[in-house]
């Protein structure tokens, strides 16, 4: 059966960011699972600021998280809320956006 483009380029898969060794302190995050592309590759690669790149890329990719306030509310996910997190924190999370998007050539292929 024939696939839409957008539907590719839209679909949406959810990964766990685990930040401590029990899972006590975890984020769930929803991303287009067609973010890393050539493009992006290269753009990371080019860029005189890689990590302003990725947080730029993860703001446009990250779809939905559960990361909230003191107030319990919703964390906007946008630049500039991703740009106050750690150097760690960003990592983490790219890292696991990275695990679930690309094939694992240990487990096989996604």
């Amino acid at each position: 059966m024939p696939i839409k483009f957008n539907d590719l380029v839209n679909e949406t898969v959810k990964a766990t960011v685990l930040f401590d060794e029990d899972g006590q302190d975890q984020l769930v995050i929803e991303m287009k699972r067609g973010f890393y592309t050539p493009v992006v590759s290269a753009r990371i690669g080019a860029s005189d600021s890689p990590i302003q790149t990725q947080v730029e890329i993860m703001a446009d990719s990250i779809v939905a998280w559960d990361l909230f306030d003191d107030k319990n509310k919703p964390m906007p996910i946008n630049v500039e809320t991703l740009s106050k997190l750690s150097i760690y924190a960003l990592n983490k999370i790219y890292e696991a956006m990275l695990g679930a998007v690309l094939p694992n050539p240990a487990k096989g292929s996604s």
